[in-house]
């Protein structure tokens, strides 16, 4: 099994966020916290932003989520927010547009087993043995 690349850094420019938000009103962007577009070979499957579990929640209907909702909606793709816990422990899926809640309910809290299978569920695909033991003892149960 091929492991994925490693981050280098761990950086990430705070700085220009707070910049363009001095540039006025008038230009909103959205600062995703840890943006994902989940593919399988070079196709995207899914966009999914990934938020800590100590990080203010923003309630769907405000504006940078219609816009994370429009982006998917075009693309034709699930679109998700993904809080997580610190240590793993869980993942709560919430699907922020309609084709995001035909792979999974409305705020599904789950285990990293559960949400690795779904992300491979996502690809049309089955989790190997191997990913899902390499998380056995790692896991804390919600």
């Amino acid at each position: 099994m091929m492991d994925a690349k490693a981050e280098n850094t761990f950086w990430r420019d705070g700085a220009l966020s707070l910049r363009h938000k001095k540039w006025g009103y008038d230009l909103p962007a959205l600062d995703m916290d840890f943006l994902m577009i989940e593919y399988d070979h070079g196709i995207p499957v899914a966009l999914i932003e990934y938020k800590r579990e100590t990080t203010e929640a923003i309630a769907p209907t405000h504006p940078s989520y219609r816009a994370f909702k429009k982006l998917g909606d075009l693309s034709k793709l699930p679109v998700f927010t993904v809080r997580y816990a610190m240590n793993f422990s869980w993942f709560w899926i919430f699907p922020m547009n309609d084709l995001a809640e035909i792979w999974i309910p409305p705020y599904s809290k789950i285990t990293e087993s559960e949400y690795v299978t779904f992300l491979y569920f996502l690809r049309g695909r089955s989790a190997p043995e191997s990913v899902l033991a390499s998380l056995v003892g790692l896991e804390v149960k919600p």
